[in-house]
């Protein structure tokens, strides 16, 4: 195990790693991305909350538009990463910040301070992978968040030597992270009042599309113009998909447990998932709506892909609305 307390202590540095990342919460567009060890044009740093590991090779950093901060990195400590956690703790208490041991936006949710790892199935993955996540926030004396998620990925679904894991922590300025709460309880007050109508389906595939019909007008081979309507699709949107229970909320801070993207046609698929409660979160630069889905069966390729079947969610239905024809 890495004695972490032998090494000097790592600050966070002026420049950033271009490269994939992974948001927790909000859409906000990335302000930029920069190579760790590459000089950044305005000299702007980031947050020291944003703690990276010793030994920690090539760490991705972000920015957003809204002022949040997040760095992605991967290292390697022996599952449940005690010398990792303990280095980020003991890092984030001197600097003045506090663990919470409940979810930030969803107080009802221990987090991991509390409760510790946590364990799902990635059946977004060929073949599907074991994930053992920790997730947690904390608070400084300005009301600013900071969110750390830990995942290992164990293909046999056990702890025995996992060594690889990912890091990813954000940084939430105040005034956006209670935003994000106000939003939260807003949410959950309308649930409450409003409670989510679940969607029946059997597979988690289909086409996304908006209830009003795209127009065109034509003109047809005898040269007459006329105006036909065709499909109005969600495409190229992000789908994420979360496990839930009946009762609990969607979806800030939550790790999704599936994530695809729709194509041109508004076609999507999430392969692999058994039949339960889940929601399914649709975003994209103009749209965002989330569907309270329950599974009734465990995922079949050769369903999915029947021809004479069609599973078609109205996206801007209020509420969502989802139907299943067989032709």
């Amino acid at each position: 195990m890495i004695n972490f307390y032998q090494m000097r202590r790592v600050r966070v540095v002026t420049t950033c790693l271009a490269g994939s990342c992974l948001c927790i919460l909000g859409s906000s567009a990335p302000l930029q991305s920069r190579h760790f060890g590459q000089k950044a044009n305005h000299e702007e740093e980031y947050s020291a909350s944003l703690v990276v590991a010793p030994s920690t090779q090539s760490p991705q950093y972000l920015k957003y538009q809204d002022g949040r901060q997040q760095v992605v990195y991967a290292t390697e400590s022996q599952y449940p990463a005690e010398d990792v956690l303990s280095f980020i703790s003991a890092e984030l208490r001197a600097q003045g910040w506090k663990p919470l041991s409940q979810d930030f936006f969803n107080p009802d949710i221990p987090s991991s301070h509390q409760r510790g790892w946590t364990f799902f199935e990635d059946h977004t993955q060929k073949p599907s992978t074991g994930v053992y996540a920790w997730n947690a926030d904390w608070e400084n004396g300005s009301h600013d968040i900071v969110v750390y998620a830990l995942r290992y990925e164990s293909p046999d679904n056990s702890t025995r030597n996992l060594r690889n894991l990912r890091v990813l922590a954000l940084f939430i300025p105040e005034e956006i992270a209670a935003k994000l709460k106000r939003d939260a309880v807003n949410s959950k007050g309308e649930q409450q009042l409003n409670p989510p109508r679940w969607q029946n389906i059997d597979q988690l595939c289909g086409v996304l599309e908006f209830a009003t019909p795209k127009k065109k007008t034509i003109t047809t081979a005898d040269g007459k113009t006329e105006t036909r309507l065709y499909p109005n699709v969600l495409k190229e949107t992000d789908v994420k998909l979360y496990r839930t229970v009946p009762g609990e909320n969607c979806c800030g801070g939550k790790t999704p447990t599936g994530h695809t993207k729709s194509n041109k046609y508004g076609r999507f698929e999430l392969p692999g998932f058994q039949s339960g409660w889940y929601w399914l979160h649709l975003e994209s630069s103009d749209f965002s709506t989330t569907i309270p889905l329950h599974l009734t069966s465990d995922f079949n390729d050769k369903s999915c892909h029947d021809g004479s079947v069609s599973r078609t969610f109205t996206v801007d239905a209020r509420p969502p609305k989802v139907e299943t024809r067989i032709y």
